[in-house]
């Protein structure tokens, strides 16, 4: 059954429609979550599946179901990461240097803007 179908079904209320379709994009949604904020993985993934269900009416079809579940997971991401970052503990500069470094691409994205904002932050850029 396509994605299109079971999207119909649970629409209409079938839930073994919507765990069916959420059962086929699980596991992306979960490596994307682990990407983004690398732990609470579980508990973000079920957030963003109990959003979609909520909201399913809401979803109006102008992109695929994947690229609306990817969006609601990102935004859960974004909200993590500022809750996160608002309850930062000061760590000392010599701990910085004693985690492991890792080297993807958003690891890359993520050090520049870190970057950028620190600069900013006191006055080296404006």
């Amino acid at each position: 059954m396509t994605d299109a179908a079971l999207l119909a079904q649970a629409r209409a209320g079938g839930r073994r429609a919507f765990d069916d379709l959420i059962a086929r994009h699980r596991e992306h949604v979960r490596r994307f979550v682990a990407v983004m904020v690398g732990d609470d993985t579980d508990d973000l993934v079920q957030e963003a599946v109990a959003a979609a269900w909520r909201d399913l009416a809401r979803f109006e079809g102008r992109s695929s179901f994947s690229t609306w579940l990817y969006g609601i997971a990102l935004n859960l991401c974004r909200h993590a990461l500022r809750d996160r970052a608002r309850h930062a503990e000061a760590v000392e500069p010599a701990a910085i240097d004693e985690r492991p470094a890792r080297h993807g691409v958003l690891s890359s994205i993520l050090r520049r803007e870190l970057v950028e904002r620190v600069d900013f932050a006191i006055g080296r850029r404006a």
